[in-house]
């Protein structure tokens, strides 16, 4: 098991690399499907575990003048932020797309008439299925180990999400930055398998 978490990590750059070569399109896409129905002020990302721990780093970074307000909630104290309201939406995370307990959160949200909308690693999981529309967490697999890949992954789609909700070109324009990540993937390999009497 410890070999194949340690595949995980250190394919974690690539990985990276091909979410902001891929997501800016999809996400902005997804924006402005989002923006059909009028403006958006409040996003409420719902998750648990580590799709959580992603959600609450997102909302933390796309806390900026001028863009939606971001939260993070896990769906079993969804309730203490009030009824959906007018233009609030609300993102399902879920790297399986399996949780239950956020699919049983979609389905009382929808049923008050919210505004849903899944993220997940696998668009055949049921949590795809149960919203109006679906993005996916281009993670691949992650079937052993604490979901360290799948956390990352999941946390740079959310941001890049965010950031094409704000305002046009701005997903595009924040993967710039990330370009010194792919040109160090030696040191990333070396970090993974920790110092050299650790790895006997």
């Amino acid at each position: 098991m410890a070999k194949q978490m340690i595949k995980y990590i250190e394919s974690q750059p690539a990985v990276w690399q091909q979410i902001c070569e891929l997501l800016p399109g999809w996400a902005e896409q997804m924006a402005q499907d989002m923006l059909y129905a009028g403006p958006v002020r409040r996003v409420v990302m719902v998750g648990s575990g580590s799709s959580y721990y992603a959600a609450l780093a997102a909302a933390y970074l796309l806390d900026e003048p001028g863009s939606p307000e971001f939260f993070a909630a896990v769906p079993t104290r969804l309730g203490l932020l009030g009824r959906p309201a007018p233009g609030t939406v609300y993102w399902l995370v879920s790297q399986s797309g399996n949780s239950t307990s956020t699919q049983a959160a979609a389905g009382r949200l929808r049923a008050q008439g919210a505004a849903v909308w899944a993220i997940t690693g696998d668009e055949a999981s049921p949590l795809a299925h149960c919203a109006q529309g679906h993005l996916l967490i281009p993670c691949g697999e992650e079937r052993v180990g604490p979901k360290t890949k799948g956390m990352t992954c999941t946390f740079l789609t959310l941001w890049l999400l965010g950031r094409a909700l704000s305002g046009p070109n701005l997903a595009r324009q924040a993967t710039r930055g990330l370009e010194p990540f792919w040109r160090h993937r030696n040191n990333w390999r070396c970090a993974a398998r920790g110092p050299p009497n650790a790895r006997r």
